[in-house]
């Protein structure tokens, strides 16, 4: 489910639940050619969906482009807007098989199921703007003219990514498991046929105004106040689609923007003005490190849900009582908010 519920108006169509030994000569050989033939033939164990139209330069196969990737359809900022569960539909699985409905997870994440020709069943999700973590040097193939890893994590499960940007590393992964088949062959068709719609129109979310669905979360925090926070040599990434970080010597911070049911007080929360007439809610993490999470409702869609947003400050070499790890959370919201788009 994205977030942790249904957003009325901005979301509401994408949040529900969519659904979605060897043989060695002789007569060995001649006893399996003649039991595979009693079978009718079919190997269903390698591969039972029908033969795909994927071209040997779209598959994975050949080396790496080591260019520089330009290609504005899988842009981080034109992917930020993008429905993920369209794209695993009919158009993109119907030559594995016979697709299930898709299931959102997220704002950029969806999983489908397809029901191959031999009834086996093959379970693929899309993460659009995947982090790599460096990852995306180890490139071993293409895909659509961009550098593609695969990489086969059991005899059922295989990633298979498209690097999207180097700076941060990003990219585009489908996750295949299949039990009884080869994972990867799926992973390259879906990875393949998603590309080529992102080139056409992809289904949008809709965008209002005052939403933070293409905002770049690394913009908008005061570079002065988090080189305060966490020091002069402070560097700054994008996490995802929707998250950015800040890391310093010791400390670091997280800004993450979803979807979802509205933070309200508890026992363990504490109600912060965070200027502007916004109200948050702060709450230590942690009682061995210095954390502290301050979490807010940017936008009300309906009753109760909306857009929230969070701020993260963890430093795990200093004690909480020394380090006001929620005075220096605030400090960083504080300036963060003013920048945010309004309604």
């Amino acid at each position: 489910m994205r977030g942790a519920a249904t957003v009325h108006g901005v979301f509401s169509s994408v949040l529900r639940p969519r659904r979605v030994p060897a043989v060695r000569t002789g007569l060995a050989v001649l006893t399996v050619l003649a039991m595979t033939a009693a079978c009718g033939g079919t190997d269903l164990g390698r591969s039972n969906y029908p033969r795909t139209t994927v071209t040997r330069d779209s598959a994975g196969a050949g080396s790496a482009p080591d260019g520089p990737i330009t290609d504005q359809a899988v842009a981080t900022s034109a992917l930020r807007t993008v429905d993920p569960c369209p794209l695993l539909d009919a158009t993109t699985l119907a030559e594995l098989g016979t697709p299930g409905t898709q299931s959102a997870f997220g704002l950029d994440k969806c999983s489908n199921e397809v029901k191959d020709a031999g009834g086996k069943t093959i379970r693929v999700s899309l993460q659009l703007g995947d982090s790599l973590s460096g990852a995306g040097k180890d490139a071993n193939g293409s895909v659509e003219g961009l550098p593609q890893i695969e990489r086969k994590q059991d005899d059922a499960t295989c990633f298979v990514t498209a690097v999207t940007s180097k700076e941060p590393d990003l990219g585009i992964t489908a996750q295949v498991s299949y039990q009884g088949g080869d994972p990867c062959r799926p992973g390259r068709v879906v990875l393949q046929k998603v590309i080529k719609r992102l080139r056409d129109k992809p289904a949008q979310y809709p965008q209002v105004p005052g939403s933070l669905l293409a905002v770049d979360l690394c913009t908008v925090g005061d570079d002065a106040v988090m080189a305060e926070i966490f020091g002069g040599d402070v560097k700054k990434s994008p996490i995802g689609l929707h998250n950015c970080s800040w890391s310093g010597r010791s400390p670091s911070g997280n800004l993450v923007y979803r979807t979802g049911s509205a933070p309200t007080p508890d026992g363990q929360t504490k109600e912060v003005d965070l200027g502007g007439g916004m109200k948050g809610y702060s709450k230590s993490r942690s009682k061995t490190g210095s954390q502290c999470n301050i979490t807010w409702l940017h936008r009300q869609t309906k009753e109760g849900e909306g857009e929230i947003v969070s701020f993260d400050y963890n430093n795990y070499t200093a004690e909480a009582s020394a380090d006001d790890p929620c005075g220096k959370a605030l400090k960083a919201v504080k300036a963060i908010v003013p920048k945010l788009p309004k309604g």
